[in-house]
């Protein structure tokens, strides 16, 4: 991977047309009680506000959050077999969602470089896979990939291109993302 879920959502709190909210009437299942089990993962990070069910039954939870999930805790551990969901809040985002992004920008990546990304390049490729991932997250929702989105993701590949043909020294790039070419910066969000 190129870029972390914490790149992403760094850049999604700006862009927050493309941050995918959650439907806060939807149910999502996220367990089958065991009678001693009392947290469960959801797909989310993010997340305020929780509502449990156990069985349809509203159930009293709490969420907690860890590195990788937010969880649901009841404070007593829904009985076996039961099935427990949770509502959350539509500013909850879906992991899974912002890491398929994540994934796909690193596999359309990765596909340019046989030998691997030259030494030196994970601060821009780190730039490309976010613009990617975020064009990714704005097609989901069939928003606009505006012209400038579509000029910088242009600018990217054809800086990937330079990568892997080894035309730009490395060394021309910044801890930040910024590559210095024909005098503009190759890297930049102005279109957030």
């Amino acid at each position: 991977m190129y870029a972390t879920r914490a790149d992403l959502l760094a850049v999604l709190r700006v862009d927050s047309q493309a941050k995918l909210t959650t439907d806060p009437t939807r149910r999502w299942v996220v367990g089958t009680g065991d009678g001693t089990t009392r947290g469960f993962a959801t797909p989310f990070v993010e997340t305020t506000m929780v509502v449990g069910y156990v069985n349809d039954s509203t159930v009293v939870a709490s969420v907690s959050r860890s590195a990788e999930r937010d969880w649901v805790a009841f404070a007593t551990a829904p009985a076996l077999g039961t099935v427990v969901a949770v509502t959350v809040d539509a500013g909850a985002v879906n992991a899974d969602v912002i890491d398929g992004a994540l994934t796909h920008a690193s596999n359309v990546i990765s596909g340019s470089f046989l030998d691997g990304a030259p030494a030196g390049s994970e601060a821009v490729l780190k730039a490309h896979a976010v613009n990617l991932s975020l064009v990714f997250l704005r097609q989901l929702r069939n928003l606009e990939v505006t012209d400038a989105m579509l000029v910088q993701l242009k600018m990217d590949d054809d800086l990937r291109k330079d990568l892997r043909r080894k035309s730009i020294p490395v060394a021309a790039t910044s801890s930040t993302g910024v590559v210095m070419g024909s005098s503009c910066p190759v890297f930049g969000r102005n279109w957030l």
